[in-house]
């Protein structure tokens, strides 16, 4: 038993050449007809959309409400994102004043405290403790208030 191919006679390189050619144009005209009848598709359904709207016929009444909410769609959709970023925003600067009325807060008493011990001599327990409030604010880590 031979293993060898037959040989086949007439065909030449440049035969198979002109045969890969042919076959990938035909593949091209296809997608090209494709598309072409896409194109005149999509032609066709505008005509009847534009002619559905000036005849005020129901359907054509009917796609311009349903484009008209598809914008109004849009409009929301892009309105609750400029919310939601608005919305976070202002938490961060709820909580940014909070930390700053305590420090302001801090800052005060401690200035009573001196107020009164520079008028009285007495009361340096309450210099004391607004010394320590003062210190635990301004030590405070990040991580307790949002500086951002």
């Amino acid at each position: 038993m031979q293993n060898a191919l037959p040989t086949v006679e007439g065909l030449t390189p440049l035969i198979l050449w002109y045969t890969f050619v042919g076959v990938v144009g035909i593949g091209g005209l296809i997608v090209l007809y494709g598309k072409v009848v896409e194109v005149f598709q999509k032609h066709r359904k505008n005509r009847e959309d534009a002619k559905a709207k000036e005849d005020g016929t129901i359907q054509g009444q009917l796609k311009e409400i349903n484009r008209r909410l598809d914008t109004i769609d849009d409009y929301i959709r892009e309105s609750d994102k400029k919310f939601d970023r608005d919305n976070r925003r202002l938490n961060s600067l709820e909580t940014n004043v909070a930390h700053i009325e305590k420090g302001i807060n801090a800052l005060a008493r401690a200035e009573l405290a001196h107020i009164q011990h520079d008028l009285t001599g007495n009361h340096g327990d309450n210099l004391g403790r607004a010394e320590t409030e003062i210190t635990n604010y301004l030590t405070k880590k990040e991580d307790d208030h949002d500086l951002g």
